[in-house]
């Protein structure tokens, strides 16, 4: 896949799981809001995850082994549940804005 992209998704009670897409440079969800959780992992191009509008994960929030990630969005996201943010030990940087985060747990690793 060289592309993710669902402007009208807005809801998904099941977990949205993107992992071993090669090619996949970016992420773009602009409207989700709310999901049973997320889980982005070992996508070796990916640069960019765009969830501007999310503000509920009611499980788990995994993005990890995604080694060319720069830039992570969710700067609304509030009840994180079990939020992991990390990477491999080649990741230099990761801007990853979560500021509105209140609830959850946050583990980061690299």
């Amino acid at each position: 896949m060289i592309s993710i992209s669902a402007p009208l998704l807005q809801r998904a009670s099941f977990r949205i799981s993107i992992r071993q897409n090669d090619l996949l440079p970016k992420i773009d969800l602009p409207s989700l809001s709310e999901a049973g959780g997320v889980q982005i992992v070992f996508n070796e191009n990916l640069k960019k995850i765009s969830l501007p509008r999310l503000t509920t994960i009611n499980g788990g929030f995994s993005v990890d082994s995604n080694p060319k990630l720069t830039k992570l969005c969710a700067s609304k996201l509030v009840n994180g549940g079990s939020v992991c943010i990390g990477n491999d030990l080649n990741q230099p940087f990761l801007d990853a804005d979560l500021s509105e985060l209140v609830t959850g747990s946050l583990l980061n690793f690299g």
